[in-house]
């Protein structure tokens, strides 16, 4: 037995192999156990024992088409069709097709991957006759002007966090995530491809808790379609965040926090840079750049520190993992660190090129590393995951 022969007999999937009129040549274990027919009663038989009567015109009408012609659209494109058992019983089946060609590019027969697709079938009928009663029910409350929030809300349809997992964008299978008990489809946005956003979150996710900690809120949803409630979702995340008052909340909104701290590390990088340039090119222009940018940053670091933590209080819960101990240390040295250095710039006044003041000089590049610091580790918090 060749080594492509015993992949294919071992495969967890459904193959099978069949010649250009239809009969079975090939029937793996996998076809065994989704089908019910064992090896020798399959064999030599006829596909029409896995095809329900009323759909077997229209399969043998495409199958002989792609026979004569050699063109089939499902070699890369999923393709779901009822079929049915040996005892009778019908199901949900999803498959790809390939064909096998002999050395003249004559179309020999058909070879098939199959797999049980009920369980997805099902929850979408589901969910497609539980939209329909949202439409009913909002067209009824058009007809009155209004639609109550708890006619919505009821009208939705309940997933568990198992059936979730199924629509995690793989296969064929639609993009949903979870946020606060509510689910979106986030199939058609190009942010999610192939079920996955940034290379961090995996759709088929209750995403609350990672949301706490995104640069972004649950308002992103709105561009996408609601399809359900998450059933039974977990209260702790909830109790463990802080409810912040309504100032806060649109402070947090805003993203107070970015906007405020963005400015300052840029001007404690920047400034030592105009201080070198000024040692370097003697234009006076660049020390007052200097001295103005370390201003302007000792300044904006005051509500920039708030803000942090104000976020760090109501968003992200006070939780004291390193990444925002270390954030608060660092915070709390470059503020009377600058307003020192500030200080002292402002005592010697201009400063002149003719000889280097290597004191303020270096000063002043000691904040490079503490404004980078604090860069790194906000990315961390952010993009990183390690603030959650």
């Amino acid at each position: 037995m060749s080594l492509e022969e015993r992949i294919v007999r071992s495969m967890a999937d459904a193959v099978i192999v069949a010649d250009a009129s239809g009969i079975i040549t090939l029937w793996n274990a996998g076809a065994e156990r989704l089908f019910g027919f064992s090896e020798c009663e399959a064999l030599t038989q006829s596909l029409d024992i896995i095809i329900p009567e009323a759909q077997r015109k229209r399969h043998w009408d495409g199958y002989q088409k792609v026979m004569r012609t050699g063109v089939t659209r499902y070699g890369t494109q999923l393709l779901r069709v009822p079929a049915i058992r040996k005892d009778g019983s019908r199901f949900s089946l999803a498959f790809t097709v390939g064909l096998l060609k002999d050395a003249g590019g004559s179309v020999e027969g058909i070879y098939a991957v199959l797999r049980d697709d009920t369980d997805r079938w099902e929850t979408e009928k589901s969910l497609r006759k539980q939209l329909a009663q949202i439409e009913d029910a909002r067209a009824v409350a058009d007809s009155t002007g209004k639609m109550p929030g708890d006619i919505q809300k009821k009208a939705l349809p309940g997933l568990t966090l198992s059936e979730l997992e199924k629509h995690n964008g793989r296969e064929g299978a639609p993009s949903y995530v979870a946020a606060d008990g509510q689910v979106y489809d986030v199939s058609s946005s190009p942010d999610w491809e192939e079920g996955e956003h940034m290379g961090l979150h995996q759709a088929g996710r209750d995403l609350t808790e990672a949301l706490s900690t995104a640069p972004h809120g649950k308002e992103v949803f709105a561009r996408v379609r609601t399809v359900g409630n998450l059933a039974a979702a977990a209260p702790t995340t909830s109790a463990r965040r802080r409810i912040p008052p309504a100032w806060a909340s649109k402070l947090i909104a805003l993203h107070s926090h970015p906007i405020t701290t963005h400015f300052p590390e840029a001007f404690f990088v920047f400034a030592p840079l105009f201080l070198a340039l000024f040692y370097a090119t003697g234009k006076t222009s660049f020390e007052r750049t200097a001295y103005y940018l370390l201003g302007t940053g000792f300044f904006m670091a005051f509500p920039a520190t708030a803000t942090g933590f104000l976020h760090w209080c109501y968003k992200y819960g006070c939780r004291s993992r390193p990444v925002f101990k270390l954030k608060i240390i660092f915070s709390l040295l470059l503020l009377p660190a600058s307003g020192l250095i500030l200080a002292y710039h402002t005592a010697c006044g201009a400063l002149s090129s003719d000889s280097i003041d290597w004191a303020i000089l270096i000063l002043y590049f000691l904040m490079i590393p503490l404004a980078v610091l604090l860069g790194r580790m906000g990315g961390d918090i952010v993009f990183s995951g390690k603030g959650r």
